[in-house]
């Protein structure tokens, strides 16, 4: 039977592996749960222990149990690595989902004689938004916060390219203006992860 000394650099081993398994930072993890990144580190040099809730929250995390952490393994799995590699699947598979719909009209299109050939390309100019929105509905779901603020300024500017070949084709002038406006709405977006960013790390303080 092991004693306090021996138990606690067990679980502190543990806490550690799991968390490079899973590909965290030890800031990472403390956003995650809360906590400092000086609680994490304590935890893993042996100093002191999460509470059993604590230890159960990181457990559900890692996709293990508390025993998972409490117990010497021979060899430890990587539950998150698949779950993660599902994630990309399906995000990149929705993704070309999109374009194989615009793809589809387009064709569907060429093949209807009335329709001009031109405009029918318009169909992968429009499909260059909906990408992006359907990235950001994943981004949000399961990536961080640098990967949204990319999908949500594709968002932005898929909008403005399409917004200004559209007046192109309409001969209406001054359509580069909307460029300013996007310009404006860009920092905004930066900005807006950047506070998000800044609550987050002042909240785990």
């Amino acid at each position: 039977m092991i004693n306090e000394e021996q138990f606690k650099a067990l679980v502190a081993k543990n806490l550690a592996n799991y968390r490079k398994i899973n590909n965290l930072t030890q800031l990472d993890l403390a956003e995650k749960l809360s906590y400092s990144d000086k609680a994490i580190s304590k935890w893993e040099r042996g100093e002191s222990l999460p509470d059993l809730y604590t230890l159960q929250r990181i457990a559900d995390l890692y996709g293990i149990t508390i025993n998972d952490l409490a117990y010497e393994k021979q060899e430890i799995i990587k539950p998150k690595t698949i779950k993660k590699t599902n994630h990309l699947f399906v995000t990149l598979l929705s993704c070309l989902l999109v374009w194989f719909i615009a793809t589809l009209t387009f064709v569907s299109l060429m093949l209807i004689p009335a329709t001009s050939s031109y405009d029918n390309w318009l169909t992968f100019i429009i499909a260059i938004p909906v990408f992006f929105i359907v990235l950001t509905v994943f981004a949000c779901l399961w990536y961080k916060n640098v990967f949204r603020c990319i999908s949500v300024s594709g968002i932005v500017w898929g909008l403005v390219v399409t917004l200004q070949i559209i007046l192109h084709l309409n001969n209406l002038k001054n359509n580069s203006l909307i460029y300013i406006i996007a310009a404006v709405f860009q920092i905004l977006v930066i900005l807006w992860f950047i506070m998000l960013a800044y609550q987050r790390k002042t909240k785990i303080k």
